[in-house]
């Protein structure tokens, strides 16, 4: 052995110096060890860094995550639940001021209906005479026409006279004039029957 190491003991030798100079009985390893380890077991351990936590901080600091995310998830729901509740409340005031405008046109409209009705009916009578009043002009117009049609029948009467009777004796419904076939039901000539 070096002079360095003469003080110190080796490994699996006793360190001991007893008055007892018999041969010297060498000391297990597991023996030093429990002994170096008792040695330094009152000097406390290293603090972890705040960036990596032991393992019971980590189970800790998991937890206290995950009660902030749960706090975190009830405020965004509860904001969620506001946003909702003012959008559906300002929807709902919108309905109703439009409601109201549509109700409020809705009377106008409807007083001003039962106005024109009620003109309408009163009006009534009035146009039921001027009705009356262009059917009276329009038979005179049809009498007119008549007129017309009789001195036109006429004087084609007067041309066949000149001609002759007709094969059989008789006026054919060209021969009589509009008069007269009115009398016996027969629509005059140049007219329709539904008149």
């Amino acid at each position: 052995m070096s002079s360095k190491n003469k003080n110190l003991p080796s490994p699996g030798l006793s360190s001991s110096t007893d008055s007892n100079p018999g041969p010297t009985r060498p000391v297990p390893v597991r023996a030093v060890r429990q002994s170096y380890n008792s040695n330094y077991s009152d000097k406390p351990l290293p603090n972890p860094s705040p960036e990596r936590p032991g393992t019971s901080g980590t189970e800790a600091e998991l937890e206290a995550q995950l009660r902030r995310m749960a706090e975190e998830l009830e405020h965004a729901k509860r904001a969620k639940r506001l946003y909702r509740a003012r959008k559906a409340t300002a929807t709902a005031r919108a309905n109703r001021h439009e409601a109201k405008a549509h109700f409020g046109q809705s009377f106008q409209h409807f007083g001003l209906g039962v106005k024109m009705s009620w003109a309408v009916f009163s009006g009534i009578p009035v146009y039921l005479r001027e009705k009356h009043k262009l059917r009276g002009e329009e038979d005179k117009g049809y009498d007119m026409t008549l007129d017309r049609t009789q001195s036109v029948v006429e004087r084609s009467r007067s041309i066949l006279l000149d001609r002759g009777p007709s094969k059989k004796g008789k006026l054919t419904l060209m021969d009589k004039g509009p008069r007269e076939s009115r009398e016996e039901g027969l629509p005059p000539v140049g007219e329709s029957k539904g008149r």
